[in-house]
């Protein structure tokens, strides 16, 4: 009796084997069938679209021509900030100025400080000079807040 059961066995395996044989063979055929038909689309893809690239929207950005007239010539110069526009010429910058201000009070609020920023001889012409002196103020290193408005020197 064992001996028939291990012969069924055999055959069922292989039975089993053929089974997926045949399913593989049959994937197979499907797959090359797939391939045809992409082959087909792709084709009708390249005749529309220009090999299968993408089709571009538009130009951008056009590319600059350049000219023979273009060529010879040299670029205009360019305009240039007068030397020492906008940056102090001479004397003592604003935060040494304070620091004179501030080194024999205990604490001053802005008002006073630009007040007496301007007796030590500082000039400016900035219409929002005490805006000025409070972004200077904020040098952790040389100054400290003793109050709100209120500077002292750092020690």
């Amino acid at each position: 009796m064992r001996r028939r059961r291990a012969v069924d066995q055999g055959a069922g395996i292989q039975g089993l084997v053929a089974a997926f044989e045949d399913g593989a063979a049959a994937l197979r055929n499907r797959l090359a069938q797939l391939r045809a038909e992409t082959a087909v689309i792709e084709r009708a893809l390249a005749s529309v679209t220009g090999n299968g690239t993408p089709v571009r929207r538009g130009p951008g950005r056009p590319r600059k021509v350049e000219t023979s007239a273009m060529a010879t010539t040299t670029p205009a110069p360019r305009a240039t900030r007068k030397a020492g526009k906008g940056r102090r010429a001479k004397g003592q910058d604003l935060a040494s100025m304070i620091e004179k201000v501030l080194a024999g009070a205990k604490g001053m609020g802005i008002a006073e400080i630009v007040e007496g920023v301007k007796k030590a001889g500082y000039v400016s012409s900035s219409p929002s000079f005490a805006r000025i002196v409070g972004m200077r103020l904020m040098d952790k290193k040389k100054f400290k807040r003793v109050d709100r408005g209120v500077y002292a020197m750092a020690k």
